[in-house]
């Protein structure tokens, strides 16, 4: 069996956050802010040529796997303020179980990841003469 490679290793962009910044600057306190930016640097989308990986959490992580073979299509959702910093949301549609639908929310460059999921998706069936399975 081929040795795993990873593809994209990254974390959302901190947009996402924009609102409670915004907030913290005229009603909420500091710390929390701090906290929700921690949040956000400790959640890891990796990408392997094999699954797609979703790892978050400060004290306690939670990871979460998609095998490619099970992802069933890819698409990127750019709300407006998004589009502004460059950044979409990932949603992966797949046979799998524990995650049928996945969004991972305000990624960098989110049509190149996309993509790779595809390519790399598509590129794994083929070698391995699989389907998508059910």
């Amino acid at each position: 069996m081929d040795q795993e490679k990873e593809i994209y290793k990254g974390s959302p962009s901190q947009v996402i956050n924009l609102g409670i910044f915004l907030a913290c600057i005229l009603i909420i306190p500091i710390p929390i802010a701090i906290w929700r930016w921690i949040q956000v640097k400790y959640t890891i989308l990796t990408i392997t040529n094999q699954r797609v990986i979703m790892s978050a959490g400060v004290f306690s992580r939670r990871t979460e796997e998609i095998e490619l073979y099970r992802i069933r299509d890819v698409s990127v959702e750019e709300p407006f303020i998004f589009r502004m910093f460059g950044v979409g949301n990932i949603i992966i549609h797949s046979t799998d179980k524990t995650s049928p639908s996945a969004v991972f929310m305000a990624f960098k460059n989110p049509n190149w990841i996309k993509d790779q999921v595809r390519e790399n998706a598509e590129y794994y069936r083929q070698n391995r003469r699989w389907g998508t399975i059910n």
